[in-house]
């Protein structure tokens, strides 16, 4: 990761999203479209990247619910490590020096997940822990431990603890029990190791816990592989972010 690494995240309609494409094609700018992963948008070295709704479809079916189900459902995103022109407030992700000072156990986790706000959001199908998507993200924490030198013996083994992890991630962002204050304003935080997370993506990109525009996420598995992000690195993302060209 570059030591400036920057990305400035919008969600936009599929036209808007194509004449950007066109113009910066033009420009011979660099441009190109995600077919993989949504975590892909957090490449800062690959220019301007947009992803079209169906990329949240692809590899991460189930995690790509919250996009779904939320504000920004059926929007293009459009990431670039420099601010676009007239595209509105932007998403911004930075390195930060963060580290929590403590996180939850699993008790504690247990109340994330048991929140009432947690629960009226959270779509039906994120619930659902398939055998097919335990396996998926099994993989990835297999990939994530062989980079990093760690040995998979070494890894939790309690699916059902794993998803709760997951879970309970999601929740803090949604009704914090694990934050700091800025300002006097609540900032939630991931609560566990990158090994232990699932689609920080919704995090990094502000698709849930929009009522917290400011809130410091560790990349998952996925956008360690996908976007080369340093592991258990807490990042600062602040939305409706006024530094934008016009």
């Amino acid at each position: 990761m570059k030591p400036d690494y920057r990305i400035y995240a919008y969600f936009t309609d599929q036209k808007e999203a194509d004449v950007l494409f066109s113009r910066l094609r033009a420009r011979k700018a660099r441009v190109k479209k995600a077919h993989g992963m949504p975590c892909q948008g957090l490449i800062s070295r690959g220019g301007v990247i947009i992803i079209g709704p169906e990329v949240w479809d692809n590899i991460c079916y189930r995690q790509g619910a919250w996009f779904r189900h939320s504000a920004q459902a059926n929007k293009t995103l459009v990431t670039s490590p420099e601010p676009l022109d007239d595209m509105g407030e932007a998403v911004v992700i930075t390195p930060s020096d963060f580290i929590p000072s403590r996180l939850p156990n699993d008790e504690e986790k247990q109340q994330l997940v048991n929140s009432e706000i947690y629960k009226d959001q959270m779509p039906e199908e994120y619930g659902i822990n398939a055998e097919s998507d335990i396996q998926q993200w099994k993989k990835f924490r297999l990939r994530l431990a062989r980079r990093l030198g760690i040995d998979p013996a070494g890894l939790e083994a309690d699916t059902q603890r794993t998803f709760l992890n997951h879970c309970a991630n999601h929740a803090n962002f949604l009704d914090p029990r694990f934050y700091l204050e800025e300002d006097g304003k609540k900032v939630p935080y991931s609560i566990d190791t990158t090994m232990n997370l699932c689609s920080a993506c919704v995090e990094f990109f502000n698709i849930i816990g929009r009522e917290y525009p400011v809130k410091y996420v560790a990349p998952c598995p996925g956008a360690v592989l996908a976007a080369d992000l340093p592991a258990d690195k807490y990042f600062r993302v602040e939305a409706n972010y006024s530094e934008v060209k016009r």
